[in-house]
């Protein structure tokens, strides 16, 4: 995401979170800040219900593959993200290696690839994640119940 984009989606947050302060009006620019926040949470509840299964219902899914493409000039926020998720990924040469290949094989029309990059999982116990302990873990305590754990692989090509 280019910067500008950033920046107006941090300013356009901050009008919605400064409108929803705000005692609640029925007319004006306020009102309609106020508006758009009242129906992005009104969506938001919406989507987190139509999310969970049923009490009776019971699926266990082994893994799935989520995919995100970025573009070729995006890859210094894919970079900072990785390292953001990972902070400690760059203590050591094979995690630092991992996110500079990613970085420069992504911008290159005529490689292809796919690597670990870590995992995240809800406890720091790393059981079930062999191999994955050497280049990057992050603990997210916030996890479902029903999520083990998530490797990140990201491939590219």
């Amino acid at each position: 995401m280019r910067n500008h984009n950033r920046w107006r989606i941090k300013v356009g947050n901050l009008y919605l979170d400064l409108a929803e302060k705000f005692k609640k009006r029925e007319t004006g620019i306020l009102a309609e800040l106020q508006n758009i926040r009242r129906m992005q949470n009104r969506a938001a509840e919406q989507e987190f219900v139509h999310s969970r299964f049923p009490n009776d219902i019971t699926i266990k899914l082994k893994s799935f593959q989520f995919s995100e493409v970025f573009l070729l000039e995006d890859t210094i926020n894919l970079k900072n993200g990785l390292l953001k998720l990972f902070p400690t990924i760059s203590n050591n040469a094979a995690g630092k290696s991992v996110i500079d290949n990613i970085t420069s094989q992504a911008t290159d029309l005529m490689s292809s690839g796919w690597t670990k990059v870590g995992s995240i999982a809800r406890k720091s116990e790393k059981h079930g994640l062999a191999g994955f302990a050497s280049i990057g873990f992050a603990q997210i305590q916030g996890l479902p119940e029903e999520v083990e754990y998530i490797t990140f692989s990201p491939q590219w090509g």
